[in-house]
């Protein structure tokens, strides 16, 4: 991944989530992420991305809007 900013493509993040049985509180908490991060409209850093996608188990690109 290059570097810079992406938009997580949140409906995803939380249908992944739900898949997985956790609330995004709960996902937010594994990723050690804030809330925000998934309910704010904002483009995030690959570090924090790659957060989110370790807690659900798949890939940065999986997540990401294109």
């Amino acid at each position: 991944m290059a570097r810079g900013t992406y938009e997580i493509d949140k409906e995803k993040v939380k249908r992944l989530a739900l898949e997985q049985g956790m609330s995004i509180n709960n996902l937010c908490e594994k990723a050690e992420v804030s809330v925000s991060v998934i309910n704010v409209n904002k483009k995030h850093y690959p570090a924090t991305i790659k957060h989110i996608a370790d807690a659900l188990g798949v890939s940065i690109s999986e997540i990401v809007k294109e």
